[in-house]
């Protein structure tokens, strides 16, 4: 039994990552699609591929101590943030700063390993607190605060900026791992996609009835226009009110969604079109459209070995906000996994080759 059960979880596991890595997909498919549409039509008015001004982040990159003993990244792995944005229920005070009021809601980290030939997600808890480079009002950096992951975006313009500050805010919670690449996706985009395919089948997996009558526990509805919203953002005024528990709701709703986007494509050939024209506006990405067509391709290519996450504990901190706090010793052990190997043993496959 205790066999079959781990089986089971793992076979969860996978899937999961599968579905947050066609999350990826699906959108960069978009993305891609839009940097054509835009040669072809000039019509497409979202941001794409900035000038080449994004260092290559390993060239920064110094080797790590664990234990007494020097670690290195490895140069096989490539990594992709994606985020999807929702407007902060509680805005900052701006001051001196550079605000706006998106957050990062929504972060999963997809990570490829070339020389393995391995795929693997990690899904980032928002609420976790972090390091977060305050942005002044002509873009400067004023220092850091310790604050939820989330806020790094509401820094700067809402653009590139305000996605590069939350990629050095993540990269800084992963002891200075590189991310190379990012592509957010505002959650007004949901709604649009949702309505699109003709709505999202759920189960609710709790009593939501605070949120929507319809919401009630074990019912199984198709969410149509807002109610999709409030699905993957809801948590205030829920019994289970932490971020745990909407991620797994976010979860469910990605996977059912998956479906939808595909069958559309496959009976509708001017579905992507339509995507294109509608979608467009709500995304960011720094990659070229043939770097992230290359990207992508290369982790369909690869071998799904599930989805990762990060322990810790969730407590309301100041201003009646969740805080969570990474487990140090797990989260160092996961970044060694994913990410690094030793230098000597980095040495002997060099002297290999």
């Amino acid at each position: 039994m205790r066999n079959a059960r781990g089986r089971s979880e793992r076979g969860r596991a996978i899937r999961i990552a599968l579905l947050l890595l066609a999350v990826v997909l699906v959108f960069g498919a978009i993305l891609f699609a839009a940097h054509r549409w835009e040669s072809s039509h000039r019509t497409y008015s979202g941001e794409i591929g900035e000038p080449d001004d994004w260092l290559n982040p390993k060239e920064e990159v110094q080797t790590i101590w664990v234990d007494g003993r020097e670690y290195r990244v490895r140069d096989s792995v490539e990594t992709l943030l994606f985020m999807g944005l929702d407007a902060d229920e509680q805005p900052e005070e701006s001051g001196a700063s550079y605000n706006n009021d998106l957050r990062a809601d929504f972060l999963m980290l997809l990570v490829i390993d070339k020389a393995a030939n391995t795929c693997s997600t990690v899904h980032i808890d928002r609420d976790t607190m972090a390091n977060v480079t305050v942005l002044g009002v002509a873009g400067q950096d004023l220092g850091t605060t310790r604050e939820q992951l989330a806020l790094a975006h509401t820094y700067g313009s809402g653009r590139f900026d305000s996605c590069r500050n939350t990629v050095k805010a993540v990269r800084d919670l992963l002891y200075d791992t590189p991310i190379e690449h990012f592509l957010s996706l505002t959650m007004d985009a949901v709604q649009i996609l949702n309505d699109e395919v003709g709505g999202v089948p759920v189960t609710i997996p709790e009593d939501m009835t605070a949120i929507d009558a319809s919401f009630v526990e074990g019912s199984r509805i198709t969410l149509y226009g807002e109610q999709a919203l409030k699905f993957v953002r809801a948590r205030s005024g829920l019994e289970n009110n932490t971020n745990r528990a909407r991620m797994e709701r976010q979860r469910q709703y990605l996977n059912e969604l998956y479906g939808k986007v595909f069958w559309n494509i496959s009976v509708d050939d001017a579905f992507s079109a339509r995507m294109i024209s509608k979608l467009s506006n709500y995304l960011v990405s720094d990659c070229r459209a043939d770097q992230l067509q290359s990207l992508l391709e290369t982790a369909s290519a690869c071998e799904f070995v599930g989805i990762e996450t990060i322990a810790g504990e969730s407590v309301v901190g100041e201003n009646n906000r969740m805080e969570f706090t990474p487990d140090e010793e797990q989260l160092v052990q996961l970044i060694l996994d994913l990410f690094y190997e030793p230098v000597e043993a980095a040495a002997e496959s060099a002297g290999e080759t």
